[in-house]
């Protein structure tokens, strides 16, 4: 069965679970209305609106209808939408991405959403009014370049709550910095993940400073001496030692600063009967 004409006229269908395919012939329509109406059938709703108002989530609920299947019509109408507070980025990104028509956001106070969300709004042409919105960033693992991408995109504090962090050694510093001087928030007791192929001790000693999270990184120092001046304890440094001789008790401290494996490359290892023994059961459990 087809039914055609203005949301007035069709709300007035009383029915649900039936195939009805829908013919909306108002110019403009109010998002969470047509949802509603939409909710009534099985079949497709044909849109010949040429502007959607409403809530950002009840306009994007529309477009993920359309990406679907089950509404058509949809493709280049003003939006105009009544937030003035936070909003998800990924709605905005849904829109944009059916949307020809360029549409304005300028009335959003915040945005939320992942860090690749966050940013492929801010970088959509079809997305129009951000500038100054305070961001959150979501999702368990971000990149500190992610971040502070946001974070140029936007004069609003930008708020991670993600609980991993990865990157280069500098552009963590750099996104630490940006945390103390407060354009970037929420940073200080998550783990990071070190992606240079390898980093000195200093740098090491650097990041540790800046989180009380666990550490991932590969420590390309490998004397003894250097590496006994790692400052924290349970981070995951991937530390080879090639001393020649080295003493059983330097590896031990150098393993309680580490969770991943030592490798040793020395061909003698010196101390005391106690200390030679707790090395070479840590060889065993390691």
């Amino acid at each position: 069965a087809v039914a055609a004409g203005t949301i007035a006229t069709l709300n007035g269908i009383t029915e649900t679970g039936n195939t009805i395919a829908l013919n909306v012939s108002d110019a403009t329509v109010v998002a969470a209305t047509l949802n509603n109406l939409r909710a009534k059938t099985t079949g497709v709703v044909n849109v010949q609106a040429t502007t959607i108002n409403g809530s950002l989530s009840d306009i994007a609920a529309l477009y993920n209808d359309r990406q679907a299947g089950t509404v058509t019509g949809l493709g280049a109408e003003a939006i105009g939408m009544t937030d003035t507070g936070t909003v998800s980025a990924s709605d905005l990104n849904v829109i944009d991405g059916v949307n020809a028509t360029a549409f304005s956001a300028a009335t959003v106070t915040g945005l939320t959403g992942t860090a690749t969300a966050v940013n492929a709004a801010y970088a959509s042409s079809g997305i129009t009014g951000l500038a100054n919105e305070t961001v959150t960033i979501t999702g368990a693992t971000t990149a500190a370049a992610d971040i502070t991408t946001a974070n140029t995109n936007t004069t609003g504090v930008v708020t991670v709550n993600s609980t991993t962090i990865t990157g280069t050694q500098a552009e963590l510093v750099a996104l630490y910095a940006a945390n103390a001087a407060g354009t970037v928030a929420g940073l200080g007791n998550e783990a990071v993940t070190i992606t240079d192929a390898s980093i000195t001790v200093a740098q090491a000693n650097a990041v540790d400073a800046l989180t009380s999270g666990a550490i991932t990184a590969t420590i390309v120092d490998n004397d003894v001496d250097t590496l006994a001046t790692l400052t924290g304890t349970g981070n995951a440094y991937s530390i080879v030692v090639s001393d020649t001789t080295v003493s059983a008790s330097n590896l031990n401290a150098l393993n309680a600063k580490t969770t991943s494996t030592i490798s040793v490359t020395s061909t003698g290892v010196s101390g005391s009967s106690t200390d030679l023994i707790t090395a070479y059961l840590a060889q065993g459990s390691g």
